[in-house]
């Protein structure tokens, strides 16, 4: 059975948090400060919109629509290829050019997580996530009605930073 994760806090850190939970040990604070450490349980601290009261039709939901954007994601980083042939053709565009935009595409889609999980600890995961699924629809949007291989490769940049 998994433990559960604890820190360690000192009296004057301690917020006032009310817990709906019996197994709950309620904190007091006494009149004189102490040096002992207070362990507070953070996997039942009370929050606001709680997943786990949500509804199953509702975390089903999630499941799927998060399942999607990871299916699209490891889809979009392979499914110029074969197609590369066609862009050199329309858009006269050398192998070298199609090269990057594939390169600088994953280049981004594998190193832009870490710069959207700093701002999704600030702004809120929903937030984030929302704005780079908008992000990525609106390159690929671009990149399917675009007539230059420069646009493509810009375009293509936005889709790995979304």
């Amino acid at each position: 059975m998994a433990q559960s994760q604890t820190t360690t806090l000192t009296p004057i850190e301690v917020p006032d948090v009310e817990s709906p939970s019996t197994h709950a040990q309620k904190h007091t604070p006494s009149s004189k400060l102490s040096n002992e450490p207070i362990i507070l349980d953070i996997e039942h601290t009370a929050v606001e919109n709680d997943p786990r009261i949500w509804s199953d039709a509702r975390k089903t939901a999630i499941l799927v629509v998060i399942s999607g954007a990871s299916v699209i994601a490891g889809l979009s980083a392979n499914i110029q290829n074969p197609a590369n042939a066609q862009i050199e053709r329309q858009l006269h565009a050398s192998s070298g050019e199609i090269s990057l935009s594939v390169s600088l595409f994953i280049l981004l889609q594998g190193n832009f997580p870490v710069i959207w999980s700093v701002i999704s600890e600030i702004k809120g995961r929903k937030l984030v996530y929302l704005f780079s699924v908008g992000l990525f629809t609106l390159g690929s949007a671009i990149v399917a009605v675009s007539r230059s291989i420069g646009l493509v490769i810009g375009m293509r940049i936005l889709q790995g930073a979304g």
